[in-house]
């Protein structure tokens, strides 16, 4: 067995299943402020909140700012220590939306018309203390602009909130990539996936040609990857965002000038596809191990194409 198809094998590990647990209920209110370049949240135990003892936030504290809470809140540092009452819990604060890269290029941006982001930067990373035999169901509802529409990777109810649903955690929070305004997108269903790629409308993203390049290549990357996401969001825009790609949990970013195939035989598309769907992450400088194994398989997907090539030749 080789070393990739080795590592493969060790994340197609088997779920135990867990007894039933005890729901209580999170809801996540975004109120998006596209003149500020920020937004408004609140986080509401919107059921059983006495099943919550604590919910400690880990935040950047040059992003985040004015807390105001129903309950007990100390903020130390990058901490945020959240002891919620047993009625009418919230907590709500203030996110700065526009996150800078060295070098200048945004991962998060803002205009009047549209916004590109990650989830994980509306609400922080969380770790909660609560009553034993008990998990969250959480929901995300956005307050937007009128005339803008949004794309996640999350299923939509038919009151407008989306499902957030992460089985690996007992306390849900909304992760991934979304894009947000005045944005076009297409949606299909290839194999066992629902696909969508959205972009801001004026960006020159060609929606199409990346859904006709995904019917090609994504049923390979399904039968490669068992654990392939059912749901994926593929968002893009032009500059100034980042010129490159940057995958997240069920979604990709993608620069809208970045080609299906470069000359060089790789993709973009597919090498970050594969992030995506083997959800591995490196320690500390073995960054070159997952990146190796991702372009491995970035290129055993494309190589049917170069096959036919020269067998036309």
């Amino acid at each position: 067995m080789s070393l990739a198809s080795l590592f493969l094998s060790t994340l197609a590990f088997a779920e135990e299943p867990i007894a039933e647990r005890r729901p209580f209920g999170i809801l996540y209110s975004v109120w998006i402020k596209p003149e500020e370049k920020s937004a408004t949240v609140k986080i509401r135990l919107s059921k059983h909140p006495e099943w919550v003892r604590r919910m400690r936030l880990y935040i950047d504290s040059d992003r985040y700012s004015d807390f105001l809470t129903r309950g007990e809140i100390s903020i130390e540092g990058d901490e945020v220590l959240w002891t919620p009452p047993h009625e009418d819990a919230w907590l709500q604060f203030e996110v700065a939306l526009e996150n800078k890269r060295p070098g200048g290029r945004y991962d998060g941006y803002v205009t009047k018309d549209w916004a590109l982001l990650r989830l994980d930067d509306l609400v922080p990373s969380i770790r909660s203390d609560i009553e034993d035999m008990t998990q969250s169901q959480a929901k995300l509802q956005f307050m937007l602009p009128k005339g803008w529409s949004v794309a996640t990777s999350y299923p939509r109810y038919r009151s407008g909130r989306f499902k957030i649903d992460d089985p690996d955690r007992l306390v849900d929070r909304p992760t991934g990539w979304l894009v947000m305004g005045k944005i076009g997108t297409i949606r299909e269903r290839i194999g066992g996936s629902d696909i969508a790629i959205s972009a801001p409308v004026g960006q020159g993203v060609k929606r199409m040609d990346i859904l006709s390049f995904f019917r090609w290549t994504v049923p390979s990357m399904q039968e490669i990857f068992p654990r392939f996401p059912k749901r994926l969001l593929v968002v893009s825009a032009g500059d100034p965002m980042w010129r490159g790609a940057l995958s997240g949990p069920r979604s990709l970013f993608v620069h809208a000038d970045r080609p299906l195939v470069s000359n060089n035989a790789t993709s973009t598309y597919i090498h970050e596809l594969v992030h995506v769907a083997m959800r591995a992450r490196s320690g500390p400088q073995a960054d070159w191990i997952v990146e190796g194994l991702a372009e491995y398989y970035s290129l055993e997907v494309l190589a049917p194409l170069w096959d036919d090539q020269r067998g036309a030749l």
